[in-house]
């Protein structure tokens, strides 16, 4: 191994900044601020920048220390890590429980926007001198490639210590977000002087940065004119083939052509793992064969033969590393399958699919095996995607039967919120969950009815041999959610206030009211029928709210099971993912390739796992469709290598003028 002590220098003189580096950064931010408000005419912007300016006044010295050691936290993480000290184990992710369990909701995915916005202002300010330092960083290192994530000082470091340094500040998200902006340009600014110093004391110290080398970038394939998933794509690509030879195929003969292209294509894929490369062009003549006997191949790219290969180049990608462990693993499993094929001396449809069924059992075991320690985790995360599926149906139902009352304030929000907790958890925890939901959904309208004034004496002697039961619901169902107790005192006190009042009160008859006219009657109307045009939601013809009949188990609904009345692209995106696909997502600042495991009922949760991050993560659904607003959630490979190698011929073709 390399001797690190050159590393080592090098990380503690930088680290010794640090210091200055957070108090230049105040005093930068400060200054900013100041000159800022002459900038903003806004009264809105201007009230933000006067509150974020006094909270950096109040909590200069707090804050500075804060960024500080935070700096030095993330860096001697960083240090740890590479020199194998304290390795990423996957041991971390065998949670006992949710808790334990890296949980990725909205909250932390706004976190992880903040972060990226403070990594693209840092590296557009500092790009050379951060890409220099890169350099030194791999030298210092004994390597003889660049790797960003070796260099403990990259921008994603200092953006994740920003982001925590300033998360107590007492500020709204509109003014953080305010402070974040102005702090990240003066931190980029502060950074690019630091990242030059820096690699200025390395080249006196004689050390020569690793040398750039040429890197060749492929020619961008654009989408091209033929789509594989269609009916009769690659028919369609036989003539396109045959025309650019100079002797025309038969039919027959130029389909074989065709596909031999094709895979000739597929062996040039830059994309596709070397492990698997070799593995797939054995497949070739198999291929070859089947053509031969089932018209389908060409047909459609749902064939069982386009679907092992896709199959195998996307599980592949996953792994950004030739000798990453899973890889091997899933090589060595694939490598008797594939001679099998190879092998076959006439090899058909039904061998392509019994494969394929082999390789997603593999692929489906490889994650229950990662899942066999979280199983605890899991049972919480269900537990959580019914409460989630069944909150929005049962504040629906609350609604409707607060719609005819005039119940108003603090009761009316109590029932909308806490007791909306109340239904869900007693649906999805109870022992008898169906009586005791409809008991608490019963508690509404007697709560309701309770808050009107009895027109009689019977109605008065009635509500007061009620209460008693009432009261001992409603205290039954708040300590259900572990309601605080000021809360539940402040709700009973002014329920006992109504109630008190309505006792003590002599009822009075209820004056019939005048019959209205027509013409009334037809005003009345047309002032329902847009009222609830504007307020309600559309009907849902599966959705039955009747008492008797609410679901004690979550509702599926099929493909639309987790898009309820959302139809926008990043939703859309979510709706695509599949146990065993592979993404990319921006977390801690740096992109991440991460393997989808699992999914909840209702979708509401998904968990993934990450070799690089060494550990499970589970996300919520609101979480992954606000990354992917913002562009940081994706697909790891956005065409099949099926599409690729099309799109790649298509190319080729255009090249020769055909």
């Amino acid at each position: 191994m390399a001797d690190q002590h050159p590393f080592r220098s090098h990380c503690e003189h930088v680290l010794a900044r640090t210091p200055d580096l957070a108090r230049q950064l105040l005093e930068q931010t400060q200054a900013a601020l100041r000159a800022s408000s002459a900038d903003i005419a806004m009264a809105p912007d201007r009230n933000l920048l006067f509150q974020v300016s006094e909270a950096v006044q109040t909590h200069k010295g707090k804050l500075e220390a804060a960024f500080e050691q935070q700096v030095q936290s993330e860096v001697r993480t960083e240090q740890a890590i590479h020199a194998e000290k304290a390795p990423a184990s996957t041991s971390q992710a065998n949670a006992l429980n949710i808790t334990e369990l890296t949980l990725v909701d909205e909250a932390q995915a706004e976190r992880e926007i903040e972060i990226s916005r403070t990594v693209q202002l840092i590296d557009l300010s500092a790009e050379w001198e951060l890409r220099e330092l890169q350099s030194f960083t791999a030298i210092l290192q004994g390597e003889q490639t660049l790797r960003t994530h070796a260099n403990p000082f990259r921008p994603a470091v200092y953006a994740r210590a920003l982001s925590e340094a300033t998360r107590n500040l007492p500020l709204s998200s509109g003014e953080r977000d305010m402070l974040l902006r102005i702090m990240g340009r003066q931190l980029a600014t502060l950074l690019r002087a630091l990242y030059a110093q820096a690699c200025e004391r390395l080249r006196q110290m004689g050390i020569k940065p690793l040398a750039y080398r040429a890197v060749t970038i492929p020619r961008p394939q654009p989408p091209g004119a033929i789509n594989v998933t269609q009916p009769g794509a690659l028919q369609s690509l036989i003539g396109r083939v045959a025309q650019a030879g100079s002797n025309p195929h038969p039919t027959d003969q130029a389909a074989l052509h065709m596909l031999t292209r094709l895979f000739k294509q597929i062996d040039t894929d830059e994309a596709l793992q070397p492990a698997v490369k070799n593995m797939i062009s054995m497949l070739a003549p198999s291929v070859l064969h089947v053509a031969t006997q089932d018209p389908q191949l060409l047909r459609s790219d749902r064939h069982p033969t386009w679907q092992l290969i896709n199959q195998v180049a996307a599980y592949a990608s996953g792994y950004s590393e030739p000798g990453d462990a899973g890889l091997t693993d899933f090589a060595e499993f694939l490598s008797p399958l594939v001679q099998r094929l190879a092998q076959d001396p006439a090899p058909d449809s039904r061998l392509f699919d019994d494969t394929l069924g082999d390789v997603q059992t593999f692929i489906e075991q490889q994650s229950h095996a990662q899942l066999q320690n979280t199983q605890h985790a899991i049972s919480e995360l269900e537990d959580a995607d019914h409460r989630l599926t069944l909150q929005p149906m049962l504040r629906q139902q609350v609604e409707q039967q607060l719609a005819q009352s005039t119940i108003k304030g603090s009761i009316k929000a109590f029932l909308l919120g806490p007791w909306v907790d109340v239904l869900t958890h007693t649906m999805t925890d109870s022992s008898d969950p169906q009586d005791d939901a409809n008991l608490m959904l019963i508690t509404v309208d007697d709560l309701i009815q309770s808050l009107q004034a009895p027109t009689t004496m019977a109605e008065r002697d009635a509500l007061r041999l009620s209460l008693p039961d009432l009261i001992k619901r409603l205290q039954r169902g708040m300590a259900v959610i572990n309601m605080p107790t000021d809360q539940q005192t402040a709700i009973l006190d002014k329920l006992m206030g109504v109630h008190s009042h309505h006792l003590r009160a002599t009822p009075a008859p209820v004056k019939p009211k005048a019959e209205p006219s027509p013409a009334e009657l037809v005003r009345q109307m047309k002032a329902e029928m847009a009222r609830d045009e504007t307020t309600l939601p559309p009907p849902r013809p599966d959705l039955d709210t009747n008492l008797g009949s609410l679901p004690t188990v979550p509702m599926l609904y099929g493909d639309n099971a987790a898009n309820l009345g959302s139809d926008s692209a990043p939703t859309q995106w979510v709706d695509t993912l599949r146990k065993g696909m592979w993404c990319k997502v921006l977390m801690q600042g740096q992109w991440t390739t991460v393997h989808l495991l699992w999914v909840s009922a209702n979708r509401q949760f998904f968990m993934f796992t990450s070799d690089k991050l060494g550990r499970l993560h589970s996300m919520t659904r609101s979480a992954l469709v606000r990354l992917r607003t913002e562009g940081l959630a994706t697909d790891l490979e956005d065409r099949s290598l099926m599409q690729r190698a099309v799109d790649s011929m298509l190319l080729e073709l255009e090249d020769s003028g055909m």
